[in-house]
């Protein structure tokens, strides 16, 4: 029977035998995942299995918190994933969680299929309210300067413009009451991006008595495009209208 045997340091050595009948069973050296002595793989693995469910089934038996966790080592990188049993203080449930491994807690996307919601806490929105009049003569920058939530500060709540900080499309809603304007005059809302008017609408008075003016739409901007809101009383000069303090919004969300 051949026989192959390694010796090692002062441990001791390793027999390698040759099995007594043939067999297709083959160990090739070369492809051995190589570790080193931290027991962390070293150079890129291929798991597959083609002829059953899965390819390889990773099992955590310590502690249910999760089954699978992806952390990064290299220097001043804390953003990592999680896969399985995710959640919180015991309240578990299957899915995939982004997290921060500096405190375990900045998370900023959860997939929670079984729950039924998917959470995105760091997803740029804004909501901002005026409590104050505001007093509209010529073209005048609506400012809510007030905000209830400003999720990334891409709301600027001194000039009222909004601060697209990536590509996609953006909800925007607007809602107030103004006065005092006649059936004769008219209120104009220009919707206004990077400086340029995208929609004007327009608001005939309620003979003196307030007007509500709504706004919703669909608004597709690149990183960086501005966004806001002007009113212009068409009938300029001594004419002044004014946007009701507390009876107004404007919102903002990045829909993807």
């Amino acid at each position: 029977m051949a026989k192959l045997r390694i010796n090692g340091d002062s441990s001791g050595y390793v027999d390698l035998e040759a099995p007594n009948a043939a067999s297709s069973s083959t160990l090739d050296l070369d492809q051995v995942p190589q570790k080193n002595v931290a027991n962390i793989f070293t150079t890129a693995q291929t798991i597959q299995n083609d002829n059953s469910y899965w390819a390889a089934n990773i099992a955590e038996s310590s502690h249910a918190s999760v089954a699978l966790r992806v952390t990064p080592t290299r220097a001043g990188y804390t953003k990592g994933i999680s896969l399985g049993a995710i959640g919180k203080n015991g309240a578990l449930s299957t899915g995939i969680q982004a997290y921060d491994t500096s405190d375990n807690s900045s998370n900023t996307l959860e997939l929670n299929p079984h729950g039924g919601a998917v959470t995105t806490p760091s997803q740029p929105s804004f909501n901002a309210q005026r409590i104050s009049n505001q007093g509209i003569q010529g073209g005048t920058t609506l400012i809510f300067d007030q905000a209830r939530h400003n999720t990334g500060n891409h709301y600027n709540t001194s000039t009222g413009v909004f601060t697209a900080p990536i590509a996609g499309d953006y909800l925007f809603t607007f809602k107030s009451l103004f006065y005092a304007f006649s059936a004769t005059e008219y209120l104009d809302l220009y919707v206004t991006v990077n400086g340029t008017t995208r929609n004007r609408y327009e608001q005939t008075g309620n003979s003196g008595q307030h007007t509500e003016i709504d706004y919703t739409e669909v608004v597709r901007l690149n990183a960086n495009d501005t966004f806001y809101i002007i009113a212009n009383n068409r009938n300029s000069g001594a004419t002044l209208y004014s946007m009701y303090g507390n009876e107004n919004h404007f919102s903002g969300y990045l829909l993807g």
